[in-house]
């Protein structure tokens, strides 16, 4: 910000390396917003597959015991998804 003045200040000096840092300020961001989507991604990624596993266990449900660990075991992986966006958010 200080060199954007100064070239404001003086614009008869022209090499103040606004560019320089704007570009390695834009990269730095870049970089940062890049880590956070691979992370977002991956974890979808495993719910994905988690959620994948659960939808073929639902052709084994076949009374009301089996229904109750299959309601279980998807509230988990709904649960455990859920916990991880809020930790991420915070």
């Amino acid at each position: 910000m200080g060199f954007v003045l100064a070239r404001v200040a003086v614009p008869g000096f022209e090499n103040w390396p606004v560019e320089l840092f704007a570009v390695a300020a834009a990269s730095a961001l870049t970089w940062i917003h890049l880590k956070r989507f691979r992370e977002l991604s991956a974890a979808y990624a495993l719910t994905a597959h988690e959620i994948t596993a659960l939808r073929g266990g639902a052709e084994l449900v076949v009374d009301e015991a089996s229904l109750a660990d299959f309601v279980k075991d998807s509230e988990n992986a709904f649960s455990r998804e859920h916990t991880q966006w809020v930790a991420r958010k915070e």
